[in-house]
């Protein structure tokens, strides 16, 4: 793994280092940007960071003054100087292990908007599905026995399904808020329950058809793969 030492804010500026480690997901790329840096506090170096749009990247440690995150790519800086073009800023989680989420900025603002997710197996759980609803209505997972209603840009998580067919699979209906708030299913199909892997389900209108989407990234977390 690879460290860098990021650049907090001047009110953190006495805070202690600490070392986590992260990964990456993007749910849509923006323009041709697919990889962008993690910026260190020279603004002039910083670890390559790839956008994988189908699965989480590696894992990537870094030692964190503070808890502002920048990414970036080659250009100039917001002062003209040569450096990184500001991509997108996060604020750091609390957690030792988290997953940077990509989702394209709001107009007039940087490329992408990242939102940290928890990625300690402590808060979610081999088995589980971590929910995240960026559609603008309330979205229902039905999945197996259990069933949420995630409020919109909210976050929940849904323990494993115990009841499964032969084939350790179980039912799951997704269902979009119309606008009288009457919950329809917009998707119907079958997930596999396992305790050997967990999975990041998102929510979200699709930005060019406009229609209810739900992408689903199941995963075993890199510390959880047998050791070569």
């Amino acid at each position: 793994a690879v460290a860098v030492l990021l650049a907090g804010n001047l009110a953190h500026a006495q805070a202690p280092a600490r070392k986590i480690k992260f990964r990456t997901l993007c749910l849509e790329h923006v323009g041709d940007i697919k990889q962008v840096q993690l910026v260190a506090p020279d603004g002039k170096t910083g670890i390559p960071l790839d956008l994988f749009t189908s699965v989480i990247s590696k894992e990537v440690e870094a030692t964190v003054t503070g808890d502002q995150l920048n990414f970036g790519i080659p250009g100039k800086d917001a002062k003209g100087a040569d450096g990184f073009k500001p991509v997108a800023t996060a604020k750091a989680l609390a957690s030792n292990r988290q997953l940077a989420l990509f989702l394209p900025g709001q107009p007039g603002g940087t490329p992408y908007s990242v939102v940290m997710v928890d990625d300690n197996e402590a808060t979610w759980p081999m088995g589980s599905t971590r929910l995240y609803n960026l559609a603008p209505t309330p979205v229902r997972f039905d999945i197996g026995e259990n069933s949420k209603v995630v409020a919109p840009g909210k976050s929940d998580i849904v323990p494993q399904a115990k009841k499964v067919n032969a084939l350790n699979q179980c039912p799951v209906v997704i269902s979009f808020a119309d606008k009288a708030g009457k919950l329809i299913p917009v998707n119907s199909t079958l997930w596999l329950s396992t305790d050997q892997q967990r999975s990041l389900a998102i929510s979200f209108i699709h930005p060019i058809t406009k229609q209810p989407t739900v992408n689903s990234f199941p995963e075993t977390p890199p510390w959880g793969l047998p050791k070569l």
